[in-house]
């Protein structure tokens, strides 16, 4: 009876772990050593986000309207050149490029809360991040703005990918 109960409250223990490991960080974000960084602007710098702006459609600039066909800036940083390109020499990331790689990108936004990491993953040598607000959404309260260029910077431990794919699930 007693090894019955011991192994109950082990399994306990490793669901109650299992559930604090879901709950407050991905177990992506530990696999791949992520960080992000959601104010992105005050590291980059200005010519670098005037060069590399967000392109709507016709109809979303005539209408005002965002429809999801924007072209985001998304790029994987994995050398110096590329980095010091983008980056203010003041913006405090030290990069070791053969252990550490950077992902910027603009995820258009009406939201101002923190954006948070839903999924990290890698398929056919392709990164894939995906990104969440905890965003609660009450009719009527007034707490979304016009349409914006955010940039989030994220920072991860060096991976043997091509390319990156980013999504953003405004919620």
């Amino acid at each position: 009876m007693k090894t019955l109960a011991k192994m109950a409250q082990k399994i306990g223990v490793f669901f109650l772990f299992a559930g604090l490991c879901a709950s407050l960080v991905s177990c992506d974000e530990l696999k791949y050593d992520a960080a992000l960084y959601d104010n992105g602007a005050k590291y980059l710098k200005e010519s670098f986000m005037e060069e590399n702006p967000m392109t709507l459609t016709w109809e979303e600039q005539s209408s005002g309207v965002y429809i999801g066909h924007t072209h985001h800036p998304l790029f994987l940083i994995k050398d110096h050149e590329l980095f010091e390109t983008a980056f203010k020499e003041d913006s405090g990331f030290k990069m070791d490029f053969s252990k550490r790689m950077v992902v910027v990108w603009s995820p258009g936004d009406i939201y101002h809360e923190q954006l948070y990491f839903k999924s990290i993953s890698v398929k056919a040598r392709e990164l894939r991040i995906e990104l969440e607000n905890h965003h609660l959404h009450f009719p009527g309260t007034g707490d979304a703005s016009a349409y914006y260029q955010r940039w989030v910077v994220i920072t991860l431990k060096t991976l043997d990918v091509d390319t990156v794919w980013a999504h953003y699930d405004a919620r």
